[in-house]
């Protein structure tokens, strides 16, 4: 029988340095799988089960490495849903990337975990909850199988307070439409961990450390540049802006002289000619779900003492049916006293007024 022999009596001195605690950085790996940001994880110990996770994640096509004792982490071309089969039978926690996992690609495959064999540890928990998230889940040769439309939050009430349970159903529902709560919830320090992880990669978590956790998912948006815009007084070029997002639709707010024209998930910007001598400040925002919305700041450049100016918005070619069609409105800015108009063409009509 092996046994440990300890001979008491001596003083005790020296000093030992404490690691990043296992139990937390696993759940805190797959979590790396929701953002497409960079991840630095310091501290982490070099064991077997974290040397694995970080294989699973590359598996995945994120940028998983040890830098010392960290661990850096880029999920931005993670493109793969089905987890490492070799991988996962070595590791029991791999069975936490399906939540993860689920919620950035819809679909996930996984064989049935192995690792650490304390007592039976059987992942039923977690189907029932990811199931309640309206995950479709079948099992077929040693392999679960997940795939949904859409995640969509529930309350959940867990049979026991199970610490994986409770990290996977965070995991997925994150990003699913609405609210879920888990009642009966696991109470220990890596839940907490994981909460506090996730709300700095901007998701709304609460409740951790006590039986009932609250989720408010969130939508992803993104806006490529996002960078502040500056326009001339007159004589712009379009500034096309990238919208990305998982929210069913995304919607503008914008200063009243800044044009826009959204066709799919680009957004044309310009500015009206800026008649007076006077710079002005504007702003464009853009929405999506619950998402944080966008803010981007727009600067026009002053028109030029004795410089005049005209712009027409909107510019575009006009396309008329052969009959029944509706008016066109034209807005004329210019700084000048006033402004004409012709005709090439003897059938086009126009009327004037004001501005338009």
């Amino acid at each position: 029988m092996e046994k440990y022999i300890i001979n008491g009596g001596n003083k005790l001195y020296g000093s030992v340095r404490i690691q990043s605690a296992k139990n937390s950085v696993l759940p805190i790996l797959a979590a790396t799988v929701l953002t497409d940001g960079k991840v630095k994880i310091l501290n982490v110990p070099q064991i077997s089960d974290l040397k694995n996770m970080v294989k699973i994640l590359t598996g995945l096509g994120c940028k998983a490495v040890f830098d010392g004792n960290d661990v850096l982490i880029d999920s931005s071309n993670a493109d793969c849903f089905e987890i490492p089969s070799a991988l996962a039978h070595e590791l029991r926690s791999s069975v936490f990337l399906l939540g993860s996992v689920i919620s950035r690609f819809r679909s996930a495959k996984i064989a049935y975990p192995g690792g650490c064999d304390i007592g039976l540890r059987p992942v039923d928990l977690h189907l029932t909850g990811l199931k309640r998230l309206g995950v479709e889940i079948t099992e077929k040769n040693g392999y679960i199988l997940c795939k949904c439309d859409k995640l969509r939050g529930n309350d959940i009430m867990l049979d026991c307070p199970s610490v994986g349970a409770t990290e996977n159903i965070m995991l997925a529902a994150v990003k699913a439409e609405g609210t879920t709560i888990i009642k009966n919830a696991a109470r220990e320090p890596e839940i907490e961990d994981l909460q506090n992880f996730l709300n700095r990669i901007g998701a709304k978590v609460s409740g951790a450390g006590s039986g009932s956790i609250r989720i408010d998912g969130v939508n992803k948006l993104e806006v490529t540049p996002s960078t502040d815009i500056s326009f001339k007084a007159d004589g712009n070029e379009d500034v096309v802006l990238t919208v990305v997002t998982d929210a069913d639709k995304w919607s503008v707010e914008k200063t009243d002289w800044i044009t826009v024209k959204q066709n799919g998930n680009k957004l044309t910007v310009n500015a009206e000619a800026n008649t007076t001598e006077s710079e002005r400040p504007g702003r464009i925002t853009i929405s999506a779900g619950n998402a944080e919305p966008v803010k981007i700041n727009v600067l026009q450049e002053a028109l030029e003492v004795g410089e005049t100016v005209l712009s027409v918005t909107p510019s575009d070619p006009i396309a008329f049916e052969a009959k029944g069609n509706e008016a066109v409105v034209l807005t004329v800015t210019t700084n000048a006293s006033e402004w004409t108009y012709t005709f090439p063409e003897e059938w086009m009509t126009a009327s004037k007024e004001g501005d338009k």
